[in-house]
């Protein structure tokens, strides 16, 4: 299936309070999701059955920036995204992977001359485990907390040893790029870590950080949803039409 004939899903992450007098666009970092993810199963939605997992996938363009948060291991919808957005693969200079777990990252073979950093305790916890798909994460390496103007990484460790956000000042508003520090809104809402966290009491610690900074929150398998006064309101959506 070609790019094209897969369905857009890209997410535009444009917060209402950011236009400029007259209706002109936002300054600074852009954040779009290209692709929401998915759990293998979620348990609060039993209807969608069992499939491969597969990470959120988010663009930031930044002061000329072309940043990929986490890839992703479905190939067409990653290509379908980044053509929705009008970014080819080769125009993408970082990847930032929140974590090395292979739903994150597997399709990172199609972003050949990106970067791919992830910060230093997960690199190290990854090269403890013995480098899983050390041949398609050759690229990997450490990387300061400064990506671009206004994007920051910060720990938060938790659902592995060195998990981290993306952090995004997007028009006044701060978008958390949280990969599965929170899975998604339903677990947010109950504060419920990952099953699979090397560390529960830290993953509910960052939702405490979450709820007392972020105005929304991307999370690692689900659609970006907006935060009021720190508790969980509606999720965003593709535009229609």
């Amino acid at each position: 299936m070609t790019p094209s004939a897969v369905p857009t899903e890209l997410i535009p992450i444009l917060a209402p309070l950011a236009s400029s007098p007259g209706g002109l666009p936002p300054t600074g970092p852009l954040v779009s999701v290209l692709l929401p993810g998915h759990l293998s199963y979620d348990k609060y939605h039993p209807e969608w059955g069992e499939r491969s997992a597969c990470s959120t996938v988010t663009l930031v363009q930044a002061a000329g920036r072309t940043i990929l948060v986490d890839t992703g291991l479905d190939d067409a919808r990653l290509l379908a995204g980044l053509e929705g957005a009008g970014v080819a693969p080769e125009a993408v200079d970082t990847v930032v992977l929140t974590h090395t777990h292979g739903d994150h990252y597997r399709s990172v073979h199609l972003l050949p001359r990106a970067r791919v950093v992830a910060s230093g305790p997960e690199v190290v916890a990854w090269r403890s485990r013995g480098a899983p798909d050390k041949e398609l994460l050759a690229r990997l390496q450490p990387t300061v907390t400064g990506l671009a103007p206004g994007v920051r990484l910060v720990l938060t460790p938790g659902h592995t040893p060195g998990s981290a956000t993306v952090l995004v000042a997007q028009a006044g508003q701060l978008v958390a790029i949280a990969g599965d520090a929170v899975d998604s809104r339903d677990f947010f809402i109950r504060r419920e870590p990952s099953h699979n966290a090397v560390d529960p009491a830290a993953e509910r610690r960052n939702f405490d950080l979450f709820a007392a900074i972020a105005d929304v929150i991307v999370p690692g398998h689900g659609h970006p949803f907006r935060l009021e006064h720190g508790a969980p309101a509606e999720e965003l959506a593709p535009p229609r039409g």
